[in-house]
């Protein structure tokens, strides 16, 4: 997790494809939930990536 706090696994959910050089994939942006009890993270925003030589969910969630 870097500036967007993702993760390879929130990169899979939200791109139900398989990845592909040079394909755009969604970027979900994980803010912290505002509640107290909630201690899962929530989608609040999106960017986009575009997928690279050598890239993987987990490199691209680092990059990002």
């Amino acid at each position: 997790m870097k500036k967007h706090g993702t993760t390879g696994a929130a990169i899979k959910e939200a791109n139900k494809t398989k990845k592909y050089i040079g394909q755009t994939l969604i970027i979900p942006i994980l803010i912290q939930g505002q509640s107290s009890t909630s201690k899962q993270p929530s989608i609040q925003k999106q960017t986009t990536y575009k997928v690279v030589a050598g890239d993987s969910l987990s490199v691209i969630a680092k990059k990002i």
